[in-house]
């Protein structure tokens, strides 16, 4: 009997009655499903299997080979170093859950996930948890466990004490992209003027998008101001950004993109009628805001809440939008936010990834500090309390283990470190490296001195790796480094430091996925059913990524974009000798004529210190490293 054939269009009715029935209009787009059906043409054999096995059988099936696959290559990249990632989320049915995460230079593997609804959030409990997931690593994986990274709540705080006792090998510290957006929040909540920038700014945004006649205005102003930009060719245009639209800094994002349709805001609230023979085919903008007002009047309850009359006109309500985009000190004040908060925002953009940036954190807030120290300097107030929230703000996210990733990220070699910094690295080497540590702390000495073993009449290629520590991950040079046996300790102190991320963003990534999973329709799903679906799905990402892995893939250039601000800043700024001098100290020198003795026991040059009004803060202990360009080396 020969192969049936069906026509095209027979086919596709078939398909239409699928995707008009349940299915998603955009599934037709999925790239693995069009994958799925590419491979079921080649294989005519091929039939699907029903609801019942798919979701037993070969949904556990597909489990155990990814568990399998996980392992083999977590043993693989083991001696590169992990770090540990958990997070909470809550489904849209109130479940709670855990998931745990490791984290290694070939991306993100999806440990487990916990059911913990109704359980105890304690840190005691949590600490419970997190050690019993650590306990069922591989041993060469645990042995190689140096960070654990979560946002920090005062329960997580607790449990970080608890698993440092239990796991001496271990480090614990913030998520970095939590803390800086902590920072911004700090700068809304605590700064009277952003709270009254904030509100304001929303106070536009929502006038813009909830009145159906002002919001076609907008886009049609918009398309045809930004008619070359692909932006604008989107369905919806270039729109301002609702408080809720991004994950982080809203704030900043908000600000920026009113920034950006600035000359659009008030060219709409000017926009006069469109009249085409005599009749009206858009109404002006002052009569579209009236009528918008007068309706929300009629239906709303509260007098205090209602639009007010204009004081010279008692027929016509008091437009507060119109007047904010007409004001000069609300752009003013917005733009000096913007410029101000541009490079605590860069920092997030860097820390917010999977990407190895815990050894770029300790310079880039100090390049963040000087900013606004340089702009304190300069007079501005809002500069100097949010220079005050920032420092409040490092003083709860710095860790040791950031000054001493920073001090084996060969892309910072020439920075001349202070005692406090040098303490700190060996407080770190100590307690990851107990019995070998003063040999890596010698070690990484002739590193930083670019002796030992670390010159190029010792190695011939050496000059050759140093061409790339500014565009490549910092844990590659000491990897590509051809030292002999004898440099072991340090090549692995410094690949494991300088591995690892700063946040625990790869968890805000798998909650996406697992709010995919549940939708509103799989409302059902069991622990151990969403832990394998989400399992599968880390899993393929993740083979992926190995699979195009780029090990030359550079680094967000914070640094870079930091150094062009503070040069912008201080060229415009005034004598820094006539300035506060409880504000800018000797850092801002560049002078290179003392050289660092990094011996141990002995004392090491510090700069001045400078008064807060909340005591004294040592410079030299905290925001050294900039004192020299981080691209130049000795």
């Amino acid at each position: 009997m020969g192969r049936r054939i069906v026509t095209v269009e027979t086919t596709r009715e078939a398909w239409d009655r699928v995707f008009f029935k349940k299915v998603a209009f955009n599934l037709a787009d999925d790239e693995d499903f069009r994958h799925a059906v590419t491979t079921t043409s080649f294989c005519p054999g091929f039939k699907i299997n029903c609801a019942k096995v798919i979701r037993t059988q070969r949904l556990d099936a597909r489990d155990a080979l990814n568990k399998e696959w996980n392992d083999k290559r977590l043993v693989r990249v083991a001696e590169l170093g992990s770090s540990f990632h958990s997070d909470g989320w809550r489904s849209k049915r109130k479940k709670k859950y855990h998931n745990f995460i490791l984290l290694t230079p070939d991306g993100p593997f999806f440990i487990t996930m916990h059911d913990v609804t109704g359980e105890s959030g304690t840190g005691a409990a949590i600490a419970a948890e997190m050690e019993a997931v650590i306990n069922q690593l591989p041993p060469a994986v645990r042995e190689n466990l140096i960070l654990g990274l979560t946002d920090t709540p005062s329960a997580n705080r607790t449990a970080w004490r608890i698993l440092e006792e239990k796991f001496p090998h271990m480090i614990w510290a913030g998520c970095m992209a939590h803390e800086v957006s902590l920072l911004f929040k700090d700068y809304k909540t605590k700064i009277p003027e952003l709270t009254a920038l904030f509100k304001n700014a929303v106070e536009i945004v929502k006038w813009v998008n909830n009145h159906d006649d002002i919001l076609q205005l907008f886009r049609s102003v918009t398309a045809d101001k930004f008619k070359d930009d692909a932006r604008a060719q989107q369905k919806s245009g270039i729109g301002l950004y609702n408080p809720g639209d991004t994950r982080m800094a809203t704030l900043y994002l908000m600000m920026h993109r009113l920034i950006e349709l600035k000359e659009v805001l008030e060219q709409v609230v000017h926009a006069p009628a469109q009249v085409v023979n005599d009749e009206v085919r858009r109404m002006s903008y002052d009569d579209m805001s009236q009528k918008n007002m007068l309706a929300y009047n009629r239906q709303c309850k509260d007098d205090e809440k209602k639009y007010k009359t204009m004081s010279n006109n008692s027929t016509k309500l008091k437009d507060r939008v119109k007047e904010l985009i007409k004001s000069d000190e609300f752009w003013s004040l917005a733009t000096e936010f913007l410029q101000l908060a541009q490079t605590p925002f860069w920092l997030l953009r860097l820390v917010d990834s999977n990407l190895p940036t815990l050894s770029k954190v300790y310079y880039s807030c100090c390049c963040v500090d000087k900013l606004l120290r340089v702009e304190k300097a300069k007079g501005s107030e809002l500069a100097a309390k949010m220079h005050k929230i920032f420092l409040s703000r490092w003083d709860r996210w710095h860790r040791p283990v950031h000054t001493a990733a920073y001090a084996f990220d060969p892309a910072y070699v020439s920075h001349k470190l202070s005692d406090g910094e040098v303490e700190e690295v060996q407080s770190v080497l100590k307690r990851l490296y107990p019995a070998k540590w003063y040999t890596i702390f010698s070690q990484w000495k002739d590193f930083k001195h670019q002796q030992g073993a670390f010159t190029t009449d010792t190695l011939p290629g050496l000059e050759t790796i140093w061409s790339g520590v500014d565009t490549k991950p910092a844990w590659k040079f000491w990897d590509g480094i051809p030292i002999g046996d004898d440099m072991v300790d340090a090549r692995k102190a410094g690949i494991q430091l300088t591995a690892r991320a700063s946040a625990a963003s790869c968890c805000e990534f798998n909650w996406s996925d697992l709010d995919d999973i549940i939708g509103k329709r799989r409302t059902q799903l069991n622990t151990e059913t969403i832990e394998k679906l989400a399992r599968n799905r880390a899993v393929h990402r993740l083979k992926k990524s190995v699979a195009t892995i780029d090990c030359n893939k550079k680094l967000p250039t914070l640094e870079l974009m930091i150094d062009l601000e503070l040069q912008k800043a201080q060229s415009s700024a005034v004598d820094f000798s006539e300035a506060e001098d409880d504000i800018i100290g000797s850092d801002l020198d560049e002078s290179d004529d003392a050289e660092l003795d990094l011996e141990a026991d002995e004392e090491v040059e510090t700069e001045d210190e400078y008064d807060e009004a909340e005591g004294d803060i040592n410079v030299a202990t905290r925001h050294h490293g900039y004192s020299t360009r981080f691209s130049e080396r000795s």
